[in-house]
């Protein structure tokens, strides 16, 4: 099977290009679409900084988280999580 090394989708009807998916290691496998649907994600709904599209199911996405904290995010986290225990517990309540 042909590898592609670039893949362009594009609106056939005026040339815009829609989505790219560059050069990954191997390639991509040569095979043709039969079917391309799409799926719009609201901005605030997504965040790609923190999560991968693994697949698309039942019209929904999949979601993997790709984030990882940093040990100073952590402390900071857990700091915060003492503070509202405290507050909490001084009140003697939820806040």
């Amino acid at each position: 099977m042909e590898k592609a090394c670039t893949r362009v989708f594009y609106d056939a009807t005026d040339g815009r290009i829609l989505a790219t998916l560059h050069r990954v290691e191997g390639g991509l496998p040569r095979k043709p679409i039969e079917k391309l649907q799409y799926l719009d994600i609201p901005y605030e709904n997504f965040d790609p900084m923190k999560y991968d599209i693994e697949r698309i199911e039942n019209g929904k996405p999949v979601l993997v988280s790709t984030y990882v904290e940093t040990e100073q995010e952590r402390q900071i986290r857990e700091l915060e999580d003492q503070l509202l225990l405290q507050a909490e517990n001084e009140i003697g309540g939820i806040l």
